[in-house]
């Protein structure tokens, strides 16, 4: 174990004593070293401690080779295990900067990443640097930052090299090219301080100040925009394996708008269902948090706005080629569907604008037809989980079809067998169609 003050320090028998193995790495300035508060009462939150080292981490390539920086703008560097310390603060640093992240690079021993603040002396530039020999030399990486939005955090991405994220006092920037330009992230995310940030698997999970804790949901889409050369054209990403998740009790039964307080019968939370512009409708909690959503996300680029006579379809097929699910624009004219013909045909719709989009199948089937003239929603009209296995998604527009593999896993807690999952489905399947049958 590891901790650090002004020195770090060292446990060995899993923090039951502990060892200095560096001399003091900051620059323990005694005029700032005194005690805060007032004269009388002194300062008990243990918040305003000066002189520290503040960021601390060992390379992911060797053992022994440490990182620090200090709250003071001091930069260092172990390489034998805390025997012998180098400064390696970036030459252009300003002194007195609150070293805030050390990042080692999961790719490159040599390399690391660093992110400094300087908002307390009315500084509120972003001050983040990168090394590629181990702090011989530094480079700057702040193309795309605003010149007054000072950065906290950054996080290197596990998996794909060049590929970063970083927090500042507004919100969330992401890199495809090892920092040399930053792109804001917006979507939903909102003006908050981000304080910190970590990539579990494919997701990157977001600590905010005053605004909780956040997720995007499977970078496996930046990971591929980093990893090749960005064109104008259409793309269809591929995607992580969809976890098939057979929902609570009625939890999945949200088809319509409105206001409701429990989740099935599991949960009681309040929200806000509304439709979303593909037809989808999603929960808006408040009093709760929002999970993940169940199904696969399937992301895809138009690099323009295709004509209104050309056709477009995202299409999911299953092993044998057979069509499980097909999904269109909504029609030019649906605004003007009177609220029968809506209810008939609730969708959901492809996004068809030029730009970057996100759809979310709900890894069923088709479901059953309705009643002509039914304007009424319910969960009966769904289609039935698809069986685990791997599946084709394919993107076409006009005569040009571009296709990705899509893999269905059961939920992990499920004790089903493939044969009781396949008995099961096909049970549901022959219902659906009895149902579709009476309706007609």
């Amino acid at each position: 174990l590891y901790t650090c003050g002004n020195h770090v320090f060292r446990s060995t028998d899993e923090g039951t004593s502990w060892e200095p193995i560096s001399p003091d790495l900051t620059r323990a300035d005694t005029s700032k070293l005194g005690p805060s508060g007032g004269p009388i009462t002194k300062d008990t939150s243990g918040a305003e401690f000066y002189a520290t080292i503040y960021t601390f981490r060992e390379s992911p390539h060797a053992a022994g080779v440490f990182w620090a920086g200090s709250d003071d703008g001091l930069v260092h560097l172990s390489r034998d295990g805390g025997k012998t310390w180098t400064d390696v603060t970036p030459p252009d640093l300003p002194e007195w900067s609150f070293v805030r992240t050390v990042e080692p690079s999961p790719h490159d021993p040599a390399s690391l990443y660093l992110a400094a603040t300087r908002y307390k002396l009315d500084d509120p530039a972003p001050y983040l640097y990168k090394t590629e020999d181990y702090g011989q030399n530094w480079h700057k990486l702040t193309d795309g930052l605003p010149a007054d939005d000072f950065v906290r955090v950054v996080r290197a991405d596990p998996m794909q090299p060049g590929l970063l994220y970083a927090g500042t006092e507004t919100g969330l920037y992401v890199s495809l090219d090892d920092g040399a330009n930053w792109q804001r992230w917006e979507a939903n995310f909102p003006v908050t301080p981000v304080y910190d940030l970590t990539v579990k698997d494919a997701d990157l999970v977001v600590a905010t100040h005053g605004r909780a804790f956040w997720i995007m949901d499977d970078l496996t889409p930046l990971r591929q925009l980093a990893a090749a050369a960005q064109d104008d054209g259409n793309r269809l990403f591929a995607t992580r394996p969809a976890v098939r998740i057979v929902p609570d009790l009625f939890a999945a039964w949200t088809t319509s708008e409105g206001k409701g307080y429990a989740i099935g019968l599991t949960t009681a939370a309040t929200f806000v269902a509304k439709k979303t512009a593909t037809g989808h409708v999603r929960r808006e909690f408040l009093d709760a948090g929002e999970g993940a959503p169940h199904g696969a996300l399937l992301t895809y680029v138009l690099g323009a706005t295709p004509d209104a006579e050309t056709p477009i379809t995202l299409t999911i097929r299953d092993a044998d080629g057979a069509v499980v699910r097909s999904f269109t624009p909504k029609p030019a004219d649906y605004d003007a569907w009177d609220d029968t013909r809506k209810a008939m045909e609730p969708g959901p719709w492809i996004a068809a604008k030029a730009g970057v989009h996100r759809f979310l199948w709900d890894l069923r089937g088709e479901g059953s037809a309705r009643v002509p003239g039914d304007k009424t929603a319910g969960a009966a009209y769904t289609g039935a989980l698809v069986l685990p296995g791997v599946y084709t998604v394919e993107l076409t527009v006009g005569d040009a079809t571009l296709s990705t593999e899509l893999t269905v896993v059961n939920d992990p807690r499920s004790p089903a067998s493939m044969d009781e999952l396949r008995a099961q489905h096909e049970l549901l399947t022959a219902l659906y169609a009895k149902v579709t049958t009476v309706h007609k």
